[in-house]
């Protein structure tokens, strides 16, 4: 109540509108920095591509922003000029944003990856490779790998009549989703190769090459005790449905399969920080579900 009538007094006494705009050091908007504005102590946040806009009866002031990831900035502002502030990485996080390629082709030069927000998620720039002349560039890597995150991500967005971002579709990601007639390959054979070359439907001067890579089925009885130890943010900003409640149903998933010989660890750090479990067996699954429901987000993030 006292929060609400000091909110009150100042709106009614407002003169001042302090405006701008929060990216990171690759220009890019940032959505959901922290706003505190100094000479209050109110808490104010960026809206879509970053803006802000802020009532004050105070021509001058501080604000502080910060979000997780970056490194705060303090800066003195001028009512009467827009503002453009300016957040850097931490080491950690500009780690998290190195894009693998799925493609790389010796020697030659490709288009620098970058990454754009979406709703508070972030998602790398596809970058489309151009023909190739094997004449110059006769050497080209594939990655292996076996993610299969997009096609769900993409039901994900049908399934809440949401727009679907486009660095969200991942070809490759869709298609590994599907078994596709799996054949293990044969018993002196490492992997198993198979092709299929058919016609462009959206280009008919191109054909499409489908190539089906894979290996042995790996047997779950011989792999090696697990000892997993999950530290999870449990802080307010955690308090959406894509993020919180997204990872504990998840984490309900990973644990059906977890073996008696398996070990699972919780700790969470937030409005609380600790051990929520302590190291668990496989075969107490209901402890452990317990433990993820009790997950409920709050506090700030004492990183």
């Amino acid at each position: 109540m006292i929060c609400a009538l000091l909110l009150s007094s100042i709106l009614s006494c407002a003169q001042y509108y302090i405006r701008g705009e929060v990216k990171d050091n690759k220009k890019n908007p940032l959505q959901n920095v922290r706003i505190i504005v100094h000479s209050t102590g109110l808490p104010y946040s960026t809206g879509v591509g970053g803006a802000f806009g802020i009532l004050s009866n105070r021509e001058k002031d501080t604000l502080t922003f910060f979000i997780d990831g970056f490194e705060p900035v303090t800066q003195a502002v001028n009512a009467s000029k827009y503002l453009e502030v300016e957040l850097k990485m931490l080491p950690f996080t500009a780690s998290l944003y190195k894009h693998t390629r799925l493609s790389l082709t010796k020697n030659k030069q490709v288009k620098t990856d970058i990454y754009r927000f979406t709703g508070g998620e972030t998602y790398n720039t596809l970058v489309e490779n151009e023909f190739v002349q094997t004449q110059e560039y006769p050497q080209t890597g594939l990655i292996l790998n076996v993610d299969r995150a997009s096609y769900s991500n993409v039901r994900r967005f049908i399934n809440l009549n949401s727009e679907v971002p486009p660095d969200a579709v991942r070809i490759e990601e869709m298609l590994n989703y599907f078994s596709l007639n799996f054949v293990s390959p044969g018993k002196d054979s490492v992997f198993r190769i198979s092709s299929n070359l058919t016609s462009c439907p959206w280009n008919t001067n191109n054909q499409l090459l489908y190539l089906f890579v894979n290996t042995k089925k790996l047997n779950l009885e011989t792999v090696p005790p697990s000892n997993l130890v999950f530290l999870i943010d449990v802080s307010g900003s955690m308090d959406m449905p894509n993020r919180l409640p997204l990872l504990k149903s998840g984490f309900r998933k990973l644990v059906n399969n977890l073996r008696p010989i398996d070990t699972i660890s919780i700790v969470v750090y937030g409005g609380v920080t600790g051990v929520m479990l302590q190291p668990t067996g496989g075969d107490r699954k209901k402890e452990i579900i317990d433990a993820i429901e009790q997950l409920e987000p709050g506090g700030n993030t004492p990183g």
